[in-house]
């Protein structure tokens, strides 16, 4: 868990394209896949995911859907969903960065051959298309059943499978049917309440965790009960309601409540709808129903308890613990009297009389206090973790925010690509929450995953305030897929260390370039995504030494460069070349400072950042230049502390020097005597 692995993306299908044909207004992907952004395409929009028009490589009829860059797409299952074969599915031609020109930014894109027609309904609550049975059995859900059939061999779940998602396939008999889009957005991001589980249902949009392939088959149910009524089964009834509905009475109650459905389809929705999942029908029971072969009845889970007398909240009575629950967030103070003055725990005991859900009260009163440091953060951690002791399988709900943990890092894309307020998920990492909601859930019978370890590497994350850590390495971590929300790329879709470098060299191009390369963001996001051309060189990156942040910079630069065989970075290099001074000046050497700023002058012309890092990286010349900048440092001390020494006698002993000035007298008059009496006795025999 604490080591952070990068998710493989769809690297065949993802790739930074060339610019937009400002000629043609078209879009380009890889070069030669078209969109129209002058096409939109709103029957087949995914939530805040934008469809349009678009042309295949051949020139074949597709849409595009642009991904919304506070949603975090998801890229991690492109891979599986390519090899899924099915007719009910669109064929997914390529996915990667375009250069959105109708925002002048660039923006993550898939493209699905086809157009797959018009949807079952573009009514945004439950229609009742009352269709015939036969029709539906033959056509649309044999369609359906192929495409979730086909996914779920792969390891894939849809999880936005409703009407709005269902289309017609260009053919009003129904015989082409096919599921939309399922990579754009969150799982479950653009479905409508109703089609998710009571669970799912209470969640954030973007934050319900990965839907599971129960989920599917649940909205599966949704769908073909939709198909068949008459009458739209939730008209008049508010969400809440519609939640509650489900809690008391079951799922199956609610969409038979109000149409008479033959008999012959019963058995099958009240298989796909059980909200118990261990019940529930799979994928391969549907199969055998729908090849004439009867179901194995499944043993039901263990049931909610219902208490014999209510529990008073607001002046409302509940008999249901998880009913409760749901009630609770709507008033934080009126939820910590009701646990400090001791009536919820009695009513545990004596009305509903259940030993487990006690014991996690108890120990969710403690948490909370435990956890709290004010009177106000009490209340709101003693809803947080009273709501998860009384329905372990529900969401954590924390002041405004209602998630499951495996999605919590979308919360963060969320709130930071939109500039909310994080401070109330930056508390979640401090406190026990999640290591609580896990025991619970798994005291309860749940599946738990690595979440709680997450959290734990989350929570050192932010006890740690340097650049890398914080907030912006747990939003990495935590939502591997989203892009650098860096403000400097804001105009930018960085999804790799590749598509970095691309991006700088584009804004070192810009005369309002920023002064330095790096900022918290783009350090987190290069520590969890590409560790390995960082972390050598994060000590001198996070500095406070000038030279040595230079030094980092141009090393990470570099690495990427070599590594993904990128020719030319000119624009980049003249940006980094303009701080290369202070490394340049580290020479002591004069003519060596001045062949060093020839030789940088030479190179960053050329856009090559590897020749550059060479160029400070030689250790050798480093090395003498060092030794011989030592050796004269030790010369000149010598000289100096000569210098003093011979002041210090001249001052003090008046005689200094008189001794050696006689003796130097007499050499030199000697050597004059001689050379006189040397040129007599030459001129003396020459005579």
């Amino acid at each position: 868990m604490a080591d952070e692995e990068q998710i493989p993306e769809a690297s065949e299908v993802e790739d930074v394209t060339p610019k937009a044909n400002p000629v043609s207004g078209e879009v380009l992907l890889k070069g030669d896949i078209k969109i129209f952004p002058g096409s939109p395409l709103p029957h087949m929009d995914r939530g805040s995911a934008k469809a349009y028009l678009a042309e295949t490589r051949s020139g074949g009829k597709a849409f595009a859907l642009i991904c919304p860059d506070n949603l975090v797409p998801r890229t991690a299952v492109v891979h599986k969903y390519m090899n899924v074969m099915s007719p009910s599915l669109p064929k997914i031609t390529g996915s990667g960065v375009v250069d959105w020109q109708p925002e002048r930014r660039e923006k993550y894109v898939f493209v699905y051959e086809g157009l797959l027609g018009n949807p079952l309904s573009a009514q945004k609550n439950i229609p009742a298309l009352g269709l015939k049975l036969d029709v539906i059995l033959n056509t649309i859900f044999y369609n359906l059943v192929d495409g979730i059939s086909a996914m779920h061999d792969r390891g894939v779940v849809h999880g936005n499978i409703c009407l709005q998602n269902i289309f017609d396939g260009g053919s009003g008999k129904f015989e082409n049917v096919m599921l939309g889009d399922c990579l754009s957005v969150p799982s479950g991001y653009a479905q409508p309440a109703v089609y998710e589980t009571v669970e799912r249902a209470l969640a954030l949009p973007y934050a319900k965790g990965e839907a599971t392939a129960a989920d599917d088959i649940y909205a599966l149910g949704i769908s073909l009960a939709s198909m068949l009524a008459s009458h739209d089964f939730t008209e008049g009834m508010s969400p809440e309601e519609v939640i509650v509905h489900k809690l008391e009475h079951g799922t199956f109650n609610l969409v038979t409540s109000r149409d008479r459905f033959p008999g012959q389809i019963i058995e099958v929705l009240r298989g796909l709808l059980s909200d118990d999942v261990a019940s529930r029908w799979t994928i391969w029971d549907i199969n055998e129903w729908m090849d004439g072969r009867r179901v194995t009845a499944k043993q039901a889970g263990r049931p909610i308890p219902k208490s014999s007398r209510p529990v008073e909240f607001k002046k409302k009575k509940y008999f249901r613990p998880d009913i409760l629950a749901l009630q609770l967030r709507k008033d934080p103070a009126a939820t910590l009297e009701l646990a400090e003055s001791g009536e919820l725990y009695l009513w545990l005991n004596r009305a509903l009389q259940n030993k487990d859900y006690e014991e996690r009260f108890e120990k969710a009163v403690e948490q909370a206090k435990k956890s709290s440091t004010s009177g106000a953060n009490l209340a709101e951690r003693m809803v947080t973790y009273v709501s998860m002791a009384l329905a372990p399988n529900f969401p954590v709900f924390y002041k405004e925010n209602s998630f499951f943990p495996e999605h919590f890092g979308n919360l963060l894309v969320d709130a930071i690509a939109n500039g909310k307020d994080a401070n109330s998920l930056v508390e979640v990492f401090h406190g026990d929450i999640i290591p609580c909601w896990a025991t619970f859930r798994y005291q309860y019978g749940l599946l738990v995953g690595d979440e709680p370890g997450k959290f734990e590497t989350c929570r050192m994350y932010m006890l740690q305030k340097s650049a890398g850590f914080g907030i912006e390495r747990c939003t990495y971590f935590m939502a591997m897929s989203s892009k650098c929300l860096s403000e400097k790329l804001t105009e930018y879709c960085v999804r790799s260390s590749r598509d970095l470098i691309i991006a700088l060299e584009g804004i070192a191009s810009s005369k309002s370039k920023p002064a330095w390369f790096f900022d918290r963001h783009i350090i987190a996001y290069l520590f969890t995504h590409d560790r390995q051309v960082i972390e050598s060189s994060s000590s001198d990156l996070m500095s406070d030494e000038k030279h040595r942040q230079v030094s980092a910079a141009l090393k990470i630069f570099s690495r990427i460069q070599e590594r993904e065989r990128i020719n030319s970075l000119p624009n980049l290099s003249l940006w980094i070349g303009e701080h290369l001074s202070t490394l340049v000046n580290r020479y002591h050497d004069r003519e060596r400072r001045k062949q060093v700023s020839l030789d940088v002058n030479k190179i960053k012309s050329k856009g090559n950042l590897v020749m550059l890092a060479e160029l400070f990286n030689n250790f050798q010349d480093i090395q003498n230049d060092t030794k011989m900048f030592s050796f004269a440092m030790q010369h000149y001390q010598s000289l100096q502390e000569e210098h003093g020494r011979l002041s210090l006698e001249l001052e003090t002993n008046k005689n200094f020097g008189k001794g050696t000035g006689r003796q130097v007298s007499a050499m030199v008059s000697g050597s004059i005597a001689g050379l006189v009496i040397l040129i007599y006795l030459f001129f003396s025999f020459a005579i």
